[in-house]
């Protein structure tokens, strides 16, 4: 589905859509859990929960895709407190072993932490979730995945339903562009220097749109550049989406 006409009401000041959800509300659940001894997981999930989403199918869609994408399952119909105990039990089964290793030779836990955020730009509902932690190997992890989803409908918005089909081959060199500004390069070969992969920078799915109808591109480590160049954000403005959707 196109959804250029619904990102142009990011400005307006009334729809049906949002009639139908100015009672939109949210409340955080947390759990924490400690596993093995000594402590050798320590789990945390935080996460942002719409109240009372089965008033409403569209609602009651976007809090189950979510429930998946945080807890990492597939087609879950329950709670995200039964998600939660269903995720920890994985985690437990993977890395506990080794974990109780590290944790007996290191006096240091392995952690897995996961918070969630919710922003609503009137018609549309974007998560920001970040994943922490540590679970062996060089260096730890911090990640952060957007999605973004139509209020009226609540299916997940995609790049393809922000600026059609042809999209990601007209974003190539605006993105690239704002990159070379941005760390002060000519070219590909200037940027690779700087740790990035230049055949890899691409137009990404972990987007949000901006209160001002921008859209921010999210890049973590490893997409588009090494681990010590950390999340790289790049940003286009309501003006450069405007003229891409009238091309």
């Amino acid at each position: 589905m196109n959804i250029a006409r619904t990102l142009l009401l990011v400005a307006a000041t009334s729809c049906a859509a949002c009639n139908r959800t100015d009672d939109l509300r949210f409340r955080t659940i947390r759990i924490d859990r400690t596993l093995g001894t000594p402590p050798a997981i320590e789990v945390t999930y935080s996460f942002v929960s719409i109240v009372d989403a089965d008033r409403n199918p569209s609602l009651q869609a976007i809090e189950r895709a979510d429930v998946n994408r945080v807890f990492g399952l597939e087609e879950f119909p329950g709670t995200p407190r039964e998600a939660a105990r269903i995720a920890i039990e994985e985690l437990s089964a993977d890395l506990l072993p080794a974990a109780q290793t590290f944790a007996d030779e290191h006096e240091t836990p392995y952690f897995v932490t996961v918070e969630t955020e919710a922003e609503r730009v009137d018609t549309l509902l974007t998560y920001a979730i970040r994943r922490i932690g540590y679970t062996g190997g060089a260096h730890g992890y911090d990640r952060t995945e957007y999605r973004t989803y139509a209020l009226d409908g609540g299916y997940e918005v995609t790049l393809t339903d922000l600026l059609g089909n042809t999209a990601a081959e007209r974003l190539v060199p605006i993105l690239r562009q704002k990159l070379y500004d941005r760390y002060g390069v000519a070219n590909d070969e200037e940027l690779a220097a700087q740790g990035f992969f230049p055949e890899m920078i691409r137009p990404t799915e972990n987007f949000r749109v901006l209160p001002d109808g921008g859209v921010l591109f999210r890049y973590n480590p490893y997409d588009i550049a090494c681990y010590a160049a950390g999340p790289v954000e790049l940003t286009l403005t309501r003006a450069e989406f405007d003229s891409l959707r009238r091309e």
